[in-house]
């Protein structure tokens, strides 16, 4: 210490040197006791019991299957619920994408899910749900809801990479589907069946039994049958067809049930 601090610090009266070491001794420990018996109160106070739960988002699941996921009951105090350990529950859960849970206070917690939208059933060593952009979020149960998805055949593990080529195939037809009104609807009975030679085969649609789209040009082929089927609707109406043969871009080949005798 320099000779001018010690000429300084010699100055202070011995009394004031003593009120202050005595508050930072006494005033911290007292702050930390304080602040422990003010949280002891908050979080037992009746103030803050939680007593309304809110759910947004959810159509698969129940709010009793979800409470149930993230271990919630109502009277816990709002303050004490630990909103990060609440989320990770509910994200372990296969059906809910993302999830946020935010307190209401004095007493509401609200819960906002974003749930997972499968587009396709697809078979691989068993039926696992697909979403639009072609990943498996799980496997395919009996207690699933009842879901108007079609059945995909003929893909393996290695084709759901997100950048294979008969992957994106069944995407982009599965895209084009549900942009054009459900031409190929009730999709719950049509299976789409991937042959690497042939291209894809849709099965069981409301045009034909078998619609063959080959690879590529799904777009300009899906208003080519559009227009066909419009057709095939005035010209014959109530004719059951067999086949409808899309993979070359400039041919069509209509094969019809044969004529009961």
């Amino acid at each position: 210490m320099s000779a001018d601090k010690k000429m300084t610090f010699s100055r202070i009266p011995r009394w004031k040197i003593i009120l202050y070491f005595l508050f930072h001794l006494l005033f911290i420990p007292t702050l930390g006791t304080g602040l422990i018996f003010a949280h002891d109160m908050v979080t037992r106070s009746k103030t803050f019991e939680l007593k309304k739960i809110s759910l947004k988002g959810n159509e698969k699941l129940k709010k009793k299957e979800i409470l149930k996921i993230a271990d919630l009951n109502t009277n816990e105090n709002l303050i004490k619920l630990n909103l990060r350990i609440i989320q990770a529950k509910l994200l372990n859960h296969p059906w809910i994408k993302t999830v946020d849970v935010k307190r209401e206070f004095p007493n509401s917690l609200v819960i906002a899910v974003k749930e997972q939208k499968p587009v396709a059933k697809i078979k691989l060593n068993t039926l696992f749900l697909m979403n639009k952009n072609g990943k498996i979020f799980k496997k395919a149960e009996k207690k699933d809801p009842k879901l108007n998805i079609p059945e995909i055949n003929g893909l393996n593990f290695i084709d759901l990479e997100e950048k294979n080529f008969y992957l994106q195939s069944v995407i982009e037809i599965l895209n084009l589907e549900k942009n054009s009104k459900k031409l190929l609807y009730p999709y719950n009975f049509s299976k789409i069946q991937v042959d690497r030679d042939t291209g894809i085969c849709i099965y069981n649609t409301n045009i034909c039994k078998r619609l063959i789209m080959g690879f590529n040009d799904f777009e300009y082929k899906y208003e080519k049958l559009k227009l066909l089927t419009l057709y095939l609707h005035k010209k014959f109406p109530g004719q059951q067809l067999d086949k409808i043969d899309l993979s070359k871009k400039n041919r069509v080949v209509i094969k019809p049930f044969p004529a009961m005798g």
